[in-house]
């Protein structure tokens, strides 16, 4: 109850007069300690310190910035680019946490600026089980045909939340899924969306997976799906 709030501008190329509204909020708040989260934030918070010094700057990497060979051109030029101005950037703070061991790895060993390991700590991220559970079945939970779901003798239900992005691995699954069909019975259902999700559905369709997975797009009831489900499948790369 006692946390205060403030508001500022982030364009995603840095302005200036946003890195100086976000020093001035440093000194008038007497801040010692600055926690930025996600690439850009990182790039205000550290520029805002040279001007605001803080006793400690730390930041968390939740994103793939790094892994820049699973862009597709020409991105992936911009990303090898970014990738190194970034590690650059983390040499610079004084703790960095990362929500993978394979982004720590990435950020210590992968060419380039390496960011010494003792400054950087793994914590994964968190799940509420119990929101899970507490979700009742969704009655709107349906596969690509319409036909609702019954619990009771149906297929082994899986579910894969996340955006859809080359990183994420969702053809990985799909193939997966592919060579699993001939011998179990199970459907998958992908929640989330992205760019890539016409390609992904035509790749389904290629592989003749119509009937075994379904795309359901951004959802406000994960927790549900969650719980109407068999099996979390996150095939990351």
């Amino acid at each position: 109850e006692d946390l205060q709030r403030f508001t500022l501008p982030f364009p995603t190329t840095p302005h200036l007069k946003t890195v100086r509204a976000l020093a001035a909020l440093i000194r008038r708040a007497q801040v010692d300690i600055l926690h930025t989260h996600l690439c850009l934030a990182d790039i205000y918070g550290f520029l805002a310190t040279r001007l605001a010094p803080v006793r400690t700057l730390i930041a968390t990497i939740q994103g793939n910035t790094f892994f820049w060979e699973l862009e597709p051109f020409p991105r992936r030029a911009r990303w090898w680019v970014m990738s190194r101005v970034y590690r650059g950037l983390y040499y610079f703070f004084d703790g960095v946490s990362t929500c993978s061991q394979a982004l720590k790895q990435a950020v210590c060993s992968r060419p380039g600026i390496k960011v010494p390991p003792a400054r950087v700590r793994v914590i994964h991220s968190s799940i509420d089980v119990n929101r899970i559970k507490a979700a009742s079945n969704h009655p709107a939970l349906r596969m690509g045909n319409g036909a609702p779901r019954a619990r009771a003798g149906r297929p082994a239900q899986l579910v894969n939340v996340a955006n859809i992005a080359p990183f994420k691995g969702h053809r990985v699954l799909l193939e997966a899924i592919r060579r699993l069909v001939p011998e179990l019975s199970l459907t998958c259902l992908f929640v989330g969306d992205g760019p890539q999700r016409p390609e992904l559905e035509a790749m389904a369709r290629r592989l003749g997976l119509s009937d075994t997975v379904s795309f359901l797009g951004q959802r406000e009831d994960v927790p549900a799906i969650l719980n109407d489900s068999d099996l979390f499948v996150f095939p990351s790369l």
